[in-house]
């Protein structure tokens, strides 16, 4: 979850104070680089937003090596590193209209990739990751708006670390 305003605390309390910072830093994507505040905010959104839970992840390129320590989450993919793919998990399935093979496949890969999703909604390994991104490229290329809107190509496979 992204942070929100804390609409039942004043404005100058701590927990709106950092959310402000993080919505000057983090800006659009919601990527902010100062971990004591990012856990302090974490922290505090607990507290104050008993309906969501909140955490601290660092997202790294491929299978590179994260700045902070942290718990190996798995693979997403993902565009900027914010806009997941996986955040809802693979669509279960496709309306197959007839005459329309694509959804069909479209089906047996969502199934396939879907069955690989660990506990976290992650790929455990880097190498089916970044076969299912490329399965979902050929998808959107043989169905354009199937998925995303956007070119899949932007959609990058990133390492998720709780921290």
């Amino acid at each position: 979850m992204c942070p929100a305003h804390f609409d039942n605390l004043p404005e100058e309390h701590d927990a709106n104070v950092l959310f402000y910072w993080f919505l000057d830093e983090g800006g659009e994507l919601g990527i902010v680089h100062d971990e004591e505040k990012a856990r302090r905010l974490r922290d505090l959104s607990n507290v104050y937003s008993s309906d969501q839970s909140y955490e601290v992840v660092e997202a790294v390129e491929g299978d590179s090596k994260p700045i902070h320590s942290g718990e190996f989450l798995g693979y997403d993919i993902s565009q900027a590193m914010n806009s997941s793919l996986l955040l809802w998990g693979l669509p279960a399935s496709v309306p197959e209209e007839q005459g329309v093979p694509v959804r069909v496949l479209a089906n047996i890969v969502f199934g396939a990739f879907s069955e690989k999703l660990n506990g976290d909604g992650l790929f455990s390994d880097i190498e089916i990751a970044t076969r299912c991104r490329s399965a979902l490229i050929a998808l959107q290329a043989l169905e354009p708006n199937l998925l995303e809107g956007d070119s899949l190509e932007k959609f990058k496979v990133v390492g998720l670390f709780r921290i």
